[in-house]
């Protein structure tokens, strides 16, 4: 995790970029349930306007892996419609972040 990753996502316990040496098949599975949850809220909201684009992304889209979430890392143009008129996504990578918890005594717990 680099330093302006680290800044930018302080909750982060792992930031992994797409072709970085860190990347992993397991990265690819959980890239792929992310492009999955999204194109699922694709589909809900026929036809899209650009308006409703942003709203694909609310709540950010998220998966769970073990003892994180994992969100997606996007670049400038986070969703957009392309040239063929598709809903595409700047993909940078994926950002994980613990699950926290409060246990019975009222502390909070970070899964890490």
């Amino acid at each position: 995790m680099n330093a302006a990753d680290r800044a930018a996502f302080p909750q982060a316990s792992r930031i992994v970029r797409v072709g970085d040496a860190e990347w992993s098949s397991g990265d690819d599975d959980m890239l792929q349930q992310l492009c999955e949850v999204i194109e699922g809220r694709v589909r809900e909201r026929q036809p899209v306007t650009a308006e409703a684009l942003t709203a694909l992304l609310e709540p950010p889209p998220r998966v769970r892996c073990k003892k994180a979430h994992v969100y997606v890392l996007y670049g400038p143009r986070m969703i957009f419609v392309n040239e063929e008129n598709e809903i595409s996504g700047d993909i940078r990578g994926l950002v994980f972040e613990s699950i926290a918890r409060v246990s019975r005594k009222g502390n909070i717990i970070l899964n890490l």
